[in-house]
């Protein structure tokens, strides 16, 4: 399954600096609300996840500049508004309900933090992801301008099988009673199912491979397969499975 690690862009905004745009710091700070809120704002370039992907997994990863004592939790939670890169305090975007919370007991140097956003991901929103805290100490991460441990949002996808296409014989009449069917199926695919209708819907299947190896869209109707009579119709459809999934059934 195909793997990508995309970079993210911080910034901070601070509540104690309310109208200054801050910026993009190597190092980001995050405390809980009240006179001196700390907040990270972070762009994700989730178009670099390929079109008509499904995403299996996304995680989002932070590293901690300093050693902390005590319990620190940090929330991770989806920005509902478009912003830009001089966002201050005052004007920030609001914030979503939380998506999950990372607790780090003690954490030392280089710690990481990591938050499983995957939900968020596959709703493709441009829009970000925000941190903060609920405790009034700071906790200190690297920011996408430090010099190591940038942060990331690691993402596991895969593509879904194309529909097959091009399916043969379709219509007409044919001079065998079990012709050879051919279709142009996934690139991936290992496995295709073919199955025979006597009027074209599900309620009239009346033959069914099941699951069986392919690599190309070919099925030479093996014993069982109903045989055409002459001047009979039958109707067939045909699904293929690889890396992607199963694809759609066609016709």
């Amino acid at each position: 399954m195909p793997q990508i690690t995309i970079p993210l862009t911080t910034y901070l905004v601070k509540e104690n600096r309310p109208a200054y745009p801050i910026g993009s710091p190597g190092v980001l700070t995050v405390q809980t609300p009240g006179s001196a809120q700390h907040i990270i704002l972070c762009r994700v370039p989730i178009d670099q996840i390929p079109v008509g992907a499904v995403v299996t997994s996304a995680v989002v990863q932070f590293w901690t500049t300093a050693a902390k004592s005590g319990s620190s939790p940090i929330r991770i939670r989806p920005i509902d508004e478009s912003w830009k890169s001089s966002v201050t305090f005052s004007n920030r975007p609001a914030l979503g309900s939380v998506i999950t919370t990372t607790t780090i007991v003690a954490p030392v140097l280089g710690a990481l933090y990591s938050f499983v956003v995957t939900a968020w991901a596959n709703t493709r929103s441009r829009n970000g992801l925000a941190l903060d805290t609920t405790i009034t100490t700071t906790n200190s991460l690297s920011g996408s301008s430090a010099a190591i441990n940038k942060p990331v949002m690691v993402v596991d996808y895969y593509t879904p099988n194309d529909t097959p296409v091009g399916l043969s014989p379709h219509g007409g009449a044919v001079s065998v009673p079990k012709p050879i069917l051919s279709y142009t199926g996934d690139q991936d695919m290992d496995h295709q199912q073919i199955q025979y209708s006597s009027d074209g819907t599900v309620a009239g299947i009346v033959f069914d491979t099941g699951s069986i190896a392919a690599i190309s869209g070919r099925y030479d109707p093996a014993a069982g397969a109903p045989a055409l009579a002459a001047g009979a119709s039958i109707y067939w459809r045909v699904q293929n499975t690889g890396g992607g999934g199963t694809s759609p059934w066609r016709p």
